[in-house]
């Protein structure tokens, strides 16, 4: 069946905005964009001359025929200019009638009511429609413009990044109690308001490094609100020349809103479907076209995932890991380990260690959930890490990162939500390395900003193991991840993985595969183990030498001023840590797969314990 979207939006003359750039952002993402035209406009990259809406009659035959069963099944909705309100009602009409028939159509909403160029573009006073409309809409993209004009009286505090940060969230959380599913409040008019006063207080150096005022204004902010939770995750990255109020990029918000909706239809979440469409608007942006006249013409791409990691933005779940953006300088990652692991078991004792070590496992984790008492746990720890030092093997704790301090453990393994009390420093200073477990593009985004060891990839297929909110990823997604990561960093594949689909696994050119019940539940481990790493391998050494990471540097805009850049390698020339080209990386990965598909029992690997 074909991912359909349906975009309910005005044209534009200029091809920048509206339906024309909704739908080649679709096709770019290659789903199959269909299109309810709402009114034609007279604009350039500049100016809107005029607005002239389509008849209401002609409209309601738009959406009749686009929902007739001739048609593909319109699996997202995205809604652009609505000029009156009598397209209005019938958009909400239809919106409705659409929900019934099928419960899982989702609804992305971009407020147009204002061009960027200026232009009024709607009649309609949207505040009055809010309770109406928000219960339909799963994605509402308002810029920080749009929002503010829509909850009048509204301040922002632009005092500092904290407190900037908390009034974006509340800000999200009033559309959120009116009912909008997901709210993805876009930050990039932020420093528009902060006042002459201000810039002067804020411009004063900093002994701490970077003042709050460069905070403010050297990186865009994004917060997304989401969930029953109301789970709040902010977005970083730099800002670009090109993306001035001056010198702005025509039809960004409409962009951005397709492709959010094109990755809903490919059946992605809201929040990793927000850090994709980010990606892809920060490559358009970065490399949109001038053409002259102030303009800069947004440049579509077909989406290669080995190109796309210079680009993402960085998320963070509270404000002190977004201060890492700001103070690059503070955040030199963790110490690094092999890239490939190999066989990589997660288990729950130190007996089960010892079977481990015994028949040659060179990298496992200790995983004990929960420990009969505090003394049990260190006891545990402490003898698993003597078991490995023996055996000449890595050991990654899972959550208790003090105590694999303590004990000096190979390294940490830790999950989302144990990232966001844990005190990182320490590990990092201690020199263990760390691994952090990711389920999509938003975790992903926010491992690349810690900087660890590796990046686990998970759960790939159902799992009996433990609870999981996400979906299983499958071995095409995991293709995906591996491409965009590597080689910056180490990978490994989690979750239900086993030996009838070990090869889907490893075709991915992930580096290194984790099981668990495979061992742990076999009839007969130690036999197990041995059929395992006769399939994985043991891993290779460790690197001698720190490994280039992912950063943002600085350059000079076209104006003289220093502004951050998401860039932070030249994919044709700059070498990754590895030694190999970004855009070798789905060539590499291809590589490793076919090195890994290969018995590795014989190989005789050293192993770097330190």
């Amino acid at each position: 069946m074909l991912d359909t979207v349906l975009t309910i939006a005005a044209t534009d003359s200029s091809n920048g905005a509206g339906t024309t750039a909704d739908l080649a952002t679709l096709n770019f993402f290659g789903v199959y964009g269909v299109a309810a035209i709402t009114a034609v406009t007279a604009q350039n990259l500049n100016e809107v001359l005029a607005v002239k809406p389509v008849k209401n009659r002609i409209f309601t035959k738009e959406l009749q025929a686009l929902s007739a069963d001739s048609m593909p099944k319109i699996k997202v909705i995205k809604l652009g200019l609505i000029p009156n309100e009598k397209i209005l009602r019938t958009t909400v009409t239809f919106i409705r009638e659409q929900k019934k028939l099928n419960p899982d159509i989702l609804v992305v909403w971009d407020p147009v009511a204002v061009a960027g160029t200026g232009g009024e573009l709607s009649e309609i006073n949207y505040s009055l429609w809010l309770h109406i409309i928000l219960p339909l809409v799963d994605v509402f993209t308002p810029n920080l413009n749009e929002a503010l004009a829509l909850c009048e009286g509204f301040e922002v505090d632009t005092s500092g990044l904290k407190n900037c940060m908390d009034s974006l969230t509340q800000l999200s959380l009033y559309f959120r109690k009116l009912g909008a599913g997901t709210v993805y409040l876009k930050g990039g008019h932020l420093p528009a308001l902060i006042n002459e006063d201000e810039k002067t207080a804020k411009g004063r150096s900093s002994k701490q490094g970077v003042s709050e005022f460069e905070k403010l204004t050297s990186y865009i902010y994004d917060v997304v609100v989401s969930g029953e939770n109301n789970d709040v995750y902010y977005f970083g990255c730099g800002r670009f020349a090109g993306a001035s109020n001056s010198t702005g990029v025509h039809g960004t918000g409409c962009i951005m809103a397709s492709a959010v909706a094109a990755m809903l239809a490919k059946g992605y979440n809201a929040v990793d479907a927000i850090a994709y469409a980010k990606a892809y608007m920060t490559r358009g942006i970065e490399n949109s076209v001038d053409v002259g006249a102030r303009s800069r013409l947004f440049r579509h791409g077909y989406i290669n995932n080995s190109e796309m990691l210079q680009y993402f933005p960085y998320m963070a779940r509270t404000v002190s890991e977004l201060e890492l953006i700001c103070n690059p300088a503070e955040n030199s990652g963790f110490a690094p380990c092999a890239h490939d692991l190999g066989l990589y078991p997660v288990v729950d004792s130190s007996e089960w260690i010892g079977i481990l070590c015994e028949n040659g496992v060179k990298t496992m984790q200790l995983r004990i959930k929960k420990p009969e008492s505090s003394e049990q746990l260190e006891q545990e720890i402490a003898k698993s890490v003597k078991l490995c030092e023996k055996y000449g093997a890595r050991l990654f704790i899972d959550d208790y990162y003090e105590l694999a301090i303590r004990h000096k453990a190979y390294g940490v393994h830790l999950g989302q939500e144990d990232l966001i009390d844990a005190k990182l420093n320490p590990i990092r200073e201690a020199g263990l390395r760390l691994g952090v477990s990711t389920h999509g593009y938003a975790e992903i985004a926010r491992a690349c900003l810690l900087k660890p060891s590796y990046i686990a990839l998970g759960h790939i297929y159902p799992t009996g193991s433990k609870v999981m909110a996400s979906r299983p990823q499958g071995p095409s997604r995991l293709a995906d991840y591996v491409a965009l990561v590597d080689p910056a960093y180490p990978t490994v594949a989690i979750g239900g993985i086993k030996l009838h689909n070990l090869s889907d696994v490893k075709s991915s050119g992930v580096g290194s595969v984790a099981v668990i019940t495979a061992i742990t539940a076999a009839p007969d481990p130690a036999a197990a183990v041995r059929e395992w790493l006769d399939a994985v391998g043991a891993g290779s050494s460790d690197p001698a030498v720190k490994t280039e990471r992912r950063g943002r540097t600085v350059k000079k805009t076209s104006s003289g001023s220093e502004t951050g850049v998401s860039k932070s390698r030249t994919v044709s020339a700059k070498k990754t840590g590895t030694g190999r080209s970004a855009s070798a990386a789905g060539t590499s990965a291809k590589e490793r797969a076919r090195r890994k598909g290969r018995s590795e029992k014989t190989e005789k690997t050293s192993e770097d314990n330190a």
